[in-house]
């Protein structure tokens, strides 16, 4: 007596195939997904470290300098608003200032950051970087300048800070960072969507 073989038919087969094929979809859609998890978590990171590091930077010289208010005393008709930070005192000289390509682009109404600006500090004629340009881009750096009265008796006599005016006659710095920073090559997927607009305060 012959006995039958059990086989699988052509239906069956393709009933096999169709679900391993969705399966491999879900998987790959998963996959795809908890990748670019980890890209935008590993971007928030840097952009986060970035401007951690500047904030702690500025903080330890602005708790030991002042203000250098003889380098601005051109600054009355832009109401103490600048591009570049002076300040002086126990560390010397020092200057604050965005260096490089800061100019994001608008490409197809999107915003695309491609540029390498970065926040470099100069002290004494040495130029350090302080964010890296391959970690997080800057835009819009500019510092608010206290005091910004256009009137230059506040910087050359007490007797002004006597009224209630007295926010323009600290003898501490006191100045404001404004910038966006946003993670390399914004734009261009959504992984890479990290932006921080930062005002700080010292």
């Amino acid at each position: 007596m012959i006995k039958k073989r059990n086989a699988f038919t052509l239906i069956e087969l393709m009933i096999v195939i169709v679900i391993i094929g969705l399966l491999s979809v879900i998987l790959l859609k998963t996959y795809t997904w908890i990748t670019e998890m980890t890209f935008r978590v590993q971007q928030t990171k840097n952009v986060h470290q970035e401007v951690l590091h500047v904030t702690q930077v500025l903080q330890n010289f602005a708790d030991r300098d002042e203000i250098d208010f003889s380098q601005y005393s051109w600054l009355d008709a832009t109401q103490w608003i600048t591009d570049t930070l002076y300040l002086t005192w126990q560390d010397g000289s020092l200057k604050f200032y965005a260096s490089g390509d800061c100019m994001p682009n608008v490409i197809a109404g999107q915003l695309v950051v491609t540029g390498s600006c970065a926040l470099m500090m100069e002290q004494s004629g040495q130029v350090l970087q302080l964010t890296d340009p391959h970690k997080v881009v800057l835009n819009n750096v500019v510092f608010k300048v206290i005091p910004f009265a256009a009137n230059d008796a506040y910087l050359q006599s007490d007797a002004e800070c006597a009224g209630s005016d007295y926010l323009h006659c600290l003898n501490k710095p006191w100045f404001r960072l404004l910038l966006d920073a946003y993670s390399i090559n914004y734009g261009t997927q959504w992984a890479t969507h990290v932006h921080i607009p930062l005002q700080l305060f010292y």
